[in-house]
């Protein structure tokens, strides 16, 4: 499918065309709890591991005491050579200090696919509840992933947290590579409130560029 043909799509469904990744989103975060490497640099994923990353306060624009209502997550600068070798896991401050891997949501358990084609590099994935659905075969996975809006794998989804207080503790994220030969790296990952949740308008360009994508 040509650009062209996916632009007047957009406007004949009356979708603004809009980039759906966080940073180009018209909706402003109310809080956020990041994770970044302490030296500056990327984070490795090593082969066939098990890490916990604290995503501190960065930003809180509403009281710690007020609930949560919509969350999103992004990991930015994703690069691994097998993608279903990885399980990303949220933790909440709450959980964590009872049952660590029982109270978190998975966000993404074994998606995409391994070998020539299908090694991500250099991508941002976000996360919220009404995003589309991750890949998880060699027909459904493609190289990379479309940067558009997908839903946790679950078990689990953020609708899990809301209502609960914002506070200021360290959420986790647990960071594994359940296989051998392949490792990887993020740039940086970040979990954020927002006014409302992700919009269709975004969904649909999502679902296009996705199609565009598997066609050229």
């Amino acid at each position: 499918m040509r650009a062209g043909l996916v632009f007047t799509l957009l406007l004949a469904l009356g979708v603004a065309p809009m980039v759906a990744v966080a940073d180009d989103r018209p909706v402003p975060a109310l809080f956020e709890f990041t994770y970044t490497n302490p030296t500056g640099g990327i984070t490795e994923i090593p082969d066939y591991s098990l890490q916990w990353f604290p995503l501190e306060q960065t930003l809180m624009l509403l009281d710690p005491s007020d609930p949560i209502t919509n969350l999103e997550f992004e990991i930015t600068g994703l690069t691994h050579g097998a993608p279903m070798d990885l399980n990303f896991i949220l933790l909440d401050p709450n959980g964590t200090g009872v049952d660590p891997i029982g109270s978190g949501i998975e966000l993404m358990d074994d998606s995409g696919w391994f070998g020539d084609g299908f090694a991500l590099e250099d991508v941002t994935l976000l996360f919220a509840d009404k995003g589309i659905e991750l890949p998880h075969n060699d027909v459904d996975a493609i190289q990379p992933f479309p940067e558009t809006i997908y839903r946790p794998d679950g078990p689990g989804m953020f609708s899990d947290f809301y209502g609960r207080s914002i506070g200021t503790a360290p959420w986790y994220l647990v960071v594994i590579d359940d296989a051998v030969r392949d490792e990887g790296s993020f740039q940086s990952a970040t979990l954020r409130g927002v006014p409302e949740p992700v919009t269709l308008t975004l969904l649909a360009l999502g679902a296009l560029v996705t199609l565009r994508r598997r066609r050229w």
